[in-house]
C-alpha cells in the first residue's frame, strides 16, 4: 500500500503491490522493515506497510522538534486551528476508502468501522476548536 500524492488535490491513493510509507518532515519516507497487513477473516494479504522503528521516530522527532522551534506554529492558534480542521477535511474526504481499510485489516463489520472513522474527524473539529479558546497562565 503505497501512499502517493495526487497533483490535483493531494489525495493519498493506495497501491497494494507497494509499501505504505510513514510521513515524516513533509516526506513520504520507507523503512528498512516491511510487514505485510492482513485480513484477518482470510489470512489473504491486503497491503504491505512501511514498519517504522527507532530510526523513524527519532527522524519524526526531530522534525517535530523543529517545527515547534522555527515555525510559527506554537504561537499561532488560528494556523494550528487550521491545519486541524485542515486533516478533520482529509479524514472526511476518504471515509469510505477508510472504513473498508479498517474493515479488512480489523475485520470489523462496516457501522463499527464506520463509527470509528467518522470519530477521528470530530476529534481534530474539538482539538481545532479548544487551541483558539484564552488560556490563563496560572
Amino acid at each position: 500500500m503505497t501512499a502517493t500524492t495526487d497533483k490535483k488535490d493531494s489525495a493519498m491513493s493506495i497501491d497494494p503491490q507497494k509499501p505504505a510509507l510513514n510521513w515524516i518532515n513533509g516526506k513520504w519516507v520507507d523503512s528498512k522493515k516491511h510487514t505485510n497487513s492482513i485480513n484477518p477473516a482470510t489470512g489473504e494479504v491486503i497491503g504491505i506497510y512501511a514498519d517504522g522503528g527507532r530510526e523513524e521516530a527519532v527522524q519524526a522527532t526531530n522534525a517535530a522538534v523543529q517545527a515547534f522551534r522555527k515555525l510559527d506554529w506554537k504561537d499561532n492558534r488560528a494556523l494550528r486551528a487550521r491545519v486541524l480542521n485542515q486533516i478533520a477535511d482529509r479524514f472526511e474526504a476518504r471515509r469510505e476508502d477508510l472504513i473498508g481499510i479498517l474493515s479488512l485489516e480489523n475485520g470489523k463489520v462496516y457501522a463499527e468501522a464506520a463509527f470509528e472513522v467518522d470519530i477521528i474527524s470530530c476529534k481534530f473539529r474539538y482539538w481545532a476548536s479548544v487551541v483558539l479558546q484564552l488560556h490563563s497562565k496560572k
